[in-house]
């Protein structure tokens, strides 16, 4: 039984929130009231993997000018939709090589 009106659609809330998987490499995870779907990326190859948004994708060489206007912007770049959510990755040259003789 209820004890206020607005119980009968808090509960629900309630239960999806604690029933939301949060773990992103499962695919999909609640936040903010939306279904996040993510998706495992190869971000340098053979070398970094990360897990990302569906909506995420490369940003254009173009566009990368237009934001990081120094003309020196990160050499991997990933965005949302809007482009207002960047994540960015710089590849030291030389560093890589480091990491495949010590394996």
């Amino acid at each position: 039984m209820e004890k206020y009106g607005d119980e009968s659609f808090i509960n629900p809330l309630r239960k999806n929130r604690e029933d939301a998987d949060r773990d992103i490499r499962k695919g999909k995870i609640l936040a903010a009231g939306k279904i996040l779907a993510f998706r495992e990326r190869e971000i340098i190859k053979n070398l970094l993997w990360m897990w990302l948004p569906d909506e995420f994708g490369p940003l254009s060489k173009e566009m990368a000018l237009f934001k990081y206007f120094n003309e020196n912007p990160p050499d991997i770049i990933y965005t949302n939709t809007k482009t207002t959510v960047n994540i960015t990755f710089s590849h030291k040259k030389g560093r890589n090589d480091l990491v495949r003789k010590k394996a």
